[in-house]
Parts: structure tokens; sequence; C-alpha cells
């Protein structure tokens, strides 16, 4: 029982506003010095480039099989729906 009333008691001491405070200055700090923007930036901008090419092998593989050139048309219209812009009836 007495360590549930020191779990109440640790967690009553974050709430004073300096403590927040405190911790949210060591939050940005850190987001700050481990440049967490430029790790976001280049994790976005390598799964795009990443997503592309498996996108090609898997329709290069299911096409290479008789049994799954029914879904060819399929996943084209599902591509040129929901990766291409509105523009993308023109090009078909």
């Amino acid at each position: 029982m007495s360590s549930n009333t020191e779990n109440i008691r640790r967690f009553n001491d974050w709430l004073y506003p300096d403590r927040i405070w405190h911790f949210m200055k060591f939050v940005f700090r850190e987001f700050l010095a481990n440049n967490v923007l430029e790790n976001a930036k280049s994790l976005t901008y390598m799964s795009l480039f990443a997503v592309v090419p498996l996108m090609t092998l898997v329709v290069s593989i299911l096409s290479a099989f008789p049994s799954f050139q029914v879904f060819g048309g399929q996943i084209q219209d599902m591509i040129f729906a929901r990766l291409l812009p509105s523009s993308s009836s023109q090009l078909e």
C-alpha cells in the first residue's frame, strides 16, 4: 500500500507549473539538439523513394503470373485514382 501512495506523491510532484515548464524546455532543447526536423524530412524523402520501386516490383511480379493478370487492370485503376492528380483521367 505504501508503494501506491509513493506513486501518487511522485505524480503530484509533477503537477507543479515550474516542473512542467522545466520539462517542456528540456524536450524543446533536445528536439533542437538532435535535429529532429532534419531527420523527419530525410525519413519522408527516403520513404517516398522506397514506395515507387516496391510498387514496381509488386506489379511486375503479379504480371508475371497468368492467374494474377486479372488484377492488373484493377491495380492500374487504383494507382491512377489514388496516386496521380485529378488529371490522371487524361493520361489513360
